[in-house]
């Protein structure tokens, strides 16, 4: 028996080279979604940190304003001069408590939805599909 060429495979221009483009292109698509998801998500750990850490910040200022009012009474029974001195002293504590407060709060409201930007390339893309 001789050899018997086989011709070459036809090229392949069909449904299956359209299926395999479409795939690919939806492939990089969520690639790309996924890593937008993922930086969006590091944003907000970021933005919880520092919540937190405002957060922490009035709770301690808090903690030692009472602790210092405490003081103060018990010394408004004493001298002047010691009286003034704790006065200011707790003033000072509750204003640093309040504006470690406020800014936990601004900072709070400050940041967007989770994931806003993804969802919105999500959306971006759906449109453009259904245009072609």
């Amino acid at each position: 028996m001789g050899d018997i060429e086989l011709p070459p495979p036809p090229a392949s221009t069909g449904l299956l080279d359209h299926l395999r483009d479409t795939l690919a292109t939806l492939l990089a698509l969520a690639n790309t979604r996924l890593e937008l998801a993922g930086t969006e998500l590091e944003d907000a750990l970021a933005r919880l940190g520092t919540v937190l850490m405002w957060s922490a910040a009035a709770l301690c200022a808090g903690i030692l304003t009472l602790l210092l009012i405490a003081v103060t009474v018990i010394i408004a029974f004493w001298d002047r001069n010691r009286l003034l001195a704790a006065i200011v002293v707790t003033v000072v504590m509750a204003a640093l408590a309040v504006v470690a407060g406020y800014v936990a709060r601004a900072r709070m409201r400050g940041g967007g939805r989770l994931f806003a930007e993804t969802i919105a390339e999500f959306r971006r893309d759906a449109t453009a599909m259904r245009r072609h």
